[in-house]
């Protein structure tokens, strides 16, 4: 959890004094980004954040990566919380939500502009909007929980960040690695390990409250958006990463100074026959043992492909003539194609049952039998239906297809031909059996947690 205080002050400040404080005593991780308090004004900050390369998500578009969008409103919420207070009273973060409306333009600077709009007793609530050029026109959007009276440290009453030895940002080289194209996920030394989950080793530079000390808010939020762009990747097949649309975190602790250890699951995905698909998912982030993963952070992501709906994504990066994505249910096929293949198909299967069926079943008589089955196929070819369902569907054909032909045949079809019906779906009933229980089998022998 982000952790900002002002706790151990005498008094009151006035306020001039307090946003200069807020200006020279931020995060460590807020600080080496080179973030800066550029306005303010009561329950109000504009703050800015110049593009540097190793922010950039994703090298071949240079497009930010959405951690560092999500660190920098989880810090500009917690100025303007902290102008809405009077100095004394420290805060964390409870809740964020981001909603990512564009990707970042490469090479410009993010600013940022927040207001708390409400304090109670003990929450302060939070709205932001992330842009570039102008305000109407934004990168992203978010809204937060603080709590007020978080803990008992003193942040705005340390010495000031400038006078601190904190490390730079670098992203070291890793060509052959998961993040060769994501300089911000190796500068935070995110690593991905055999059993499908994603380390962030603690290091200064994501530090966000030097005095507990405690991991930045927004580190954390990076880090769970790398683990949920690694897992829909790998779920679905997708060569490059997915684009998020939306974030939401819940804080349920502070991240201490060791290792975070995350997963993520597909809580839902949309339909993969539409151009248009979404995908749901819920991760934890928790330290100490992977394995057993308690959490000090819960996330719920929404990610989108393309489309229109909760959840998109842009509409050119899931094309289907990108060769990026080379197959898994992106984008329709060509309709021609379809035709002249199916019709092929439907010809070869008329001629080969009419060799091996009585002669009095014609190949005319074949063709008009098996034709809606061919017609059906082919509709949900086009559309991408998902491999499972598209094989359940065709095995049903199939085999209403060959009750068909013995219904028109004026003869006894051959034994073989009757049993023939029922093969394909026997054996993607066999498959689909079996792959359910290695699933299960898998869960039950999860490694558990050693107790030391």
């Amino acid at each position: 959890m982000s952790s900002s205080s002002t706790s151990g002050l005498p008094a009151t400040l006035p306020f001039e004094e307090l946003a200069e404080a807020i200006k020279g005593r931020r995060s460590d991780y807020g600080h080496i980004s080179g973030l800066q308090l550029d306005r303010f004004a009561p329950a109000e900050a504009w703050s800015s954040l110049p593009y540097r390369p190793v922010f950039v998500g994703d090298t071949e578009t240079g497009v930010l990566h959405g951690g560092v969008v999500t660190a920098m409103l989880d810090e500009s919420c917690g100025m303007a919380v902290q102008l809405a207070l009077d100095g004394t009273r420290a805060i964390a973060t409870l809740d964020l939500r981001i909603d990512y409306q564009k990707p970042a333009t490469p090479g410009l600077d993010i600013k940022a502009h927040s207001v708390c709009y409400r304090t109670t007793r003990s929450i302060a609530f939070v709205r932001s909007t992330a842009y570039q050029e102008s305000e109407d026109d934004p990168v992203a959007t978010a809204t937060a929980c603080f709590m007020i009276g978080a803990n008992r440290t003193n942040m705005l009453a340390d010495r000031r960040m400038d006078s601190r030895s904190i490390p730079t940002l670098e992203a070291p080289e890793d060509p052959d690695g998961p993040f060769a194209r994501s300089p911000f996920a190796r500068c935070l030394g995110i690593r991905v390990n055999d059993d499908g989950t994603l380390t962030m080793p603690f290091s200064p530079k994501i530090i966000g409250n030097p005095i507990l000390p405690a991991i930045h808010g927004g580190m954390t939020g990076a880090f769970l958006e790398t683990t949920a762009i690694i897992g829909v990747a790998r779920e679905l097949g997708a060569a490059a990463p997915p684009k998020p649309i939306g974030l939401t975190i819940n804080y349920l602790r502070s991240g201490r100074a060791l290792d975070s250890f995350a997963n993520v699951s597909i809580v839902k995905q949309g339909p993969a026959h539409r151009r248009l698909r979404g995908a749901r998912l819920a991760g934890r982030c928790g330290q100490a043992d992977r394995h057993c993963l308690r959490p000090f952070h819960a996330a719920a992501d929404a990610w989108k492909r393309r489309g229109i709906g909760l959840f998109y994504l842009t509409a050119g990066a899931w094309n289907h003539n990108d060769s990026a994505f080379p197959v898994r249910g992106i984008g329709l096929r060509h309709p021609i194609d379809i035709i002249a293949m199916f019709a092929a198909m439907w010809l070869l299967a008329s001629m080969v049952l009419d060799a091996v069926t009585p002669k009095e079943l014609t190949a005319v008589l074949i063709a008009i039998a098996i034709g809606p089955a061919v017609v059906i196929t082919a509709v949900f070819y086009y559309l991408r239906c998902p491999r499972t369902d598209f094989a359940v569907m065709f095995a049903a054909l199939w085999l209403i297809s060959d009750i068909a032909i013995a219904f028109i045949s004026p003869k006894e079809l051959p034994h073989f031909l009757i049993v023939l019906g029922f093969v394909p779906a026997l054996l993607i009933g066999s498959v689909l059996h079996w792959q359910r229980f290695q699933r299960r089998h898998e869960r039950l022998h999860v490694p558990s947690a050693k107790r030391s």
